[in-house]
């Protein structure tokens, strides 16, 4: 496997945890491990897409995980039937 499969296969690694942690939190949101990991999975996604950028160009996909400040952005949005 050449080095750009393997970043790729970690930054989709990196992903895949962070979804998982934010559906996980979504039930837990009080849970500090979780927080805890989602932060480290953040930062280790955006190092190696850091990586990936300077070996191979622009990396396009983009992980949405809807945290900023361990708060859930849906939050402070309308409801459907708030509109």
């Amino acid at each position: 496997m050449n080095k750009k499969t393997q970043l790729r296969n970690q930054i989709d690694a990196w992903d895949f945890m962070i979804t998982e942690t934010v559906l996980f939190l979504d039930t837990h949101p009080t849970n500090r491990r979780a927080i805890a990991n989602l932060e480290t999975a953040k930062q280790r996604r955006a190092a190696a897409v850091k990586e990936y950028e300077a070996a191979f160009g622009p990396y396009i996909k983009q992980a949405e995980d809807g945290v900023i400040n361990n708060r859930w952005t849906w939050l402070d949005s309308p409801w459907p039937w708030e509109e």
